[in-house]
């Protein structure tokens, strides 16, 4: 199977969103924070291969996460939902890749 540029950005995001989910369903809501920084991060690099309307929702969905990662210590309600709609976005990119 040959992967494209666009797959290890996308993988490290799934992969760090797995990580803070499992982090605020332990409880461990500080320790969180890390982990939605990195998979905003690799939002970014995935957004520079994109263009047009997806650039601006990958923006939104970064943008989101790094807001939800400076207050995810005191804001735990829904904390797993936001996270799994994220993931659930990062999966859908990388099925229509």
């Amino acid at each position: 199977m040959t992967q494209t540029t666009g797959d290890m950005p996308l993988r490290m995001a799934t992969q760090n969103l797995e990580l803070a989910k499992t982090r605020v369903v332990d409880g461990k809501y500080h320790d969180a924070a890390l982990p939605l920084k990195s998979a905003a991060q690799a939002l970014g690099d995935y957004e520079r291969l994109c263009s047009g309307p997806k650039a601006a929702d990958i923006e939104a969905a970064r943008q989101a996460m790094l807001g939800f990662s400076s207050s995810v210590s005191h804001e735990h309600d829904g904390a797993a939902a936001r996270i799994d709609g994220w993931m659930d976005m990062v999966r859908q990119w990388s099925a229509a890749q």
